[in-house]
């Protein structure tokens, strides 16, 4: 590992960028966290809508409304599934577009640090 020596200047404006670019890291963990967790649900979604498709109309079924459940039809309990994975998949692909972004952002920063750098390092070898 190669030590550079900064001047003081240039000393803040690095921890600066390596504060913010471990910021974007933490948001994309946070962010990685949400989208398996809302993925994980809209699996549960997805695999409880197949299995009630395949009942029957006039079989009677229950949807869970917070900690009750409500005595439903199959094909009202169908439709609303069928809301909620497409609500899901907006979250999803919101969730991925922030991430896209957070990672063009972190990229930026490295660069910036990169660029930052690169004339000390060069001196040093």
């Amino acid at each position: 590992m190669t030590r550079v020596s900064f001047p003081d200047e240039l000393k803040e404006q690095f921890y600066k960028l390596r504060n913010e670019e471990d910021k974007h890291t933490e948001t994309l963990a946070r962010l990685t966290a949400q989208l398996e967790g809302e993925l994980k649900s809209r699996r549960t979604k997805f695999i409880t809508r197949r299995e009630i498709s395949t009942y029957s109309n006039d079989v009677p079924v229950y949807s869970q409304l917070g900690n009750a459940f409500l005595l439903s039809d199959v094909p009202t309990l169908v439709s609303q599934i069928r809301k909620d994975l497409g609500k899901s998949d907006e979250k999803v692909l919101k969730i991925k577009q922030t991430g896209i972004y957070i990672v063009g952002q972190r990229e930026d920063v490295r660069k910036q640090i990169s660029d930052m750098i690169a004339p000390y390092m060069n001196n040093n070898q």
